[in-house]
């Protein structure tokens, strides 16, 4: 919804850095567009809003085309039909150029979580926690450290993906083939019971922008967590 709202209210200010000239060069790069948007406003608009009048034509569509990166940083973009090329901002074409998936989907909520299983591939072993009432219990009917409990779920439960790759199927190179940890996660409650599972794919990237593929039942695209909740899964003992 962030990621969603913000683009929206950049698309409507639409600002840009600078102007480049009244006709596109090959250079470019809008004849063969790397992104386009097409985005429709309805209801009234502003005075002038691309010369149409919003009492005769409440629909307004619009198609912005975004070429190759401009020296000095950005991109060239065009609007159809509009006056000329210019250069937007790079970080408004990285808004629009990336995922717009919802990252909490990677979320491990802990109300009415019943069964929490986490699978590791390398050293093989499961970690299992069953609730118990107001406690957690191992599945052997061992008592669970009940703040090492608590640290663990406060973690998964708060940080949702740090990006969001792609959709569709995933590439060999995520890792998903032996992933790193499965976190299967099973509900109760007034909905019914319920089973989610978070796979945990390769590690990626270094230092500070060092993270983990990962993908959830049901949903056809690949997000990341940061280092650290792996680092808190990898480290937890019940």
């Amino acid at each position: 919804p962030a990621l969603v709202t913000d683009l929206g209210r950049q698309l409507a200010a639409l600002e840009v850095e600078r102007w480049v000239r009244t006709t596109p060069l090959p250079e470019h790069g809008l004849a063969t567009p790397r992104a386009r948007v097409v985005a429709r406003f309805e209801g009234a608009g502003a005075q002038g809003d691309g010369g149409v009048d919003a009492a005769v034509a409440p629909v307004r569509t619009y198609a912005l085309s975004i070429g190759a990166s401009a020296p000095g940083g950005g991109s060239y973009a065009a609007l159809d039909g509009g006056p000329g090329v210019f250069v937007l901002p790079r970080g408004f074409v990285d808004l629009i150029t990336q995922s717009h998936l919802d990252r909490s989907v990677a979320l491990v909520a802990r109300e009415e979580l019943t069964r929490l299983a986490l699978r590791f591939s390398t050293p093989a072993r499961v970690v299992t926690l069953v609730r118990d009432g107001e406690r957690w219990r191992t599945e052997g009917g061992a008592p669970a450290d009940e703040s090492r409990v608590d640290g663990l779920l406060g973690t998964l439960s708060a940080m949702g993906a740090v990006r969001a790759f792609a959709y569709g199927p995933p590439g060999p190179e995520m890792g998903f083939a032996v992933p790193t940890v499965v976190i299967e996660a099973s509900y109760g409650g007034d909905a019914g019971a319920r089973r989610e599972r978070v796979v945990v794919g390769a590690r990626y990237g270094s230092g500070e922008d060092a993270g983990y593929y990962l993908r959830r039942d049901g949903i056809d695209a690949t997000l990341a967590w940061p280092e650290s909740v792996i680092d808190a899964v990898r480290g937890f003992t019940p």
